[in-house]
């Protein structure tokens, strides 16, 4: 997952293109729409067409997965793949639409990988969120809910951020200071 454009133009474009949206799912689940904001804002730049990104490295780790090399690929067994294409695994291996979400996220979430693009891109993402670490969020714990949404782990105890972009949480809450300010 990648660090979005850290300019007010990035933040303008995700209040044009999801502010509403994000609103009303951010409301369902009783999420903070400043974080579902802010995550928008890093991951791309509040863009509306978002290629998605290809991870090299969770192709190889689902190819393995797929032929038996490993038994387990976060809460994915060799079984969730078995008879996919190195094309399907590709596809998996992206991520997808404003909240960038890896494609094999759907498996489990029983959605097609074109559902995380598009107009239904904030339902989903919103839910996939609220499933995986919405109680981290409603507890007010944003620097691990950014630290999850990027590398699924929370915080590390010892300081030392785990993202891509070392300043990827840092981003996040000082974006969702910002957008907090519209609520």
């Amino acid at each position: 997952m990648s660090c979005g454009d850290s300019s007010s133009g990035g933040k303008q474009y995700t209040i044009i293109n999801y502010q509403k949206q994000v609103d009303f799912y951010a409301q369902k689940y009783n999420l903070p729409s400043s974080y579902l904001l802010a995550l928008i804002t890093l991951e791309s730049s509040g863009k509306k067409d978002i290629k998605p990104r290809f991870e090299r490295h969770v192709y190889l780790q689902l190819k393995d997965l797929r032929d038996g090399k490993i038994k387990r690929f976060e809460n994915l067994t060799p079984k969730d793949l078995k008879g996919l294409s190195n094309r399907e695994l590709k596809k998996l291996a992206k991520s997808y639409g404003p909240f960038q979400i890896m494609g094999y996220k759907t498996i489990k979430m029983n959605i097609k990988v074109e559902d995380l693009e598009g107009d239904s891109a904030i339902k989903y993402g919103v839910e996939w969120i609220n499933n995986e670490y919405g109680n981290v969020l409603r507890a007010g714990n944003f620097k691990d809910a950014f630290h999850i949404h990027n590398t699924g782990h929370v915080f590390p105890a010892d300081g030392k951020s785990k993202t891509h972009n070392p300043r990827y949480v840092e981003q996040g809450l000082k974006y969702m200071r910002y957008f907090s300010q519209l609520y």
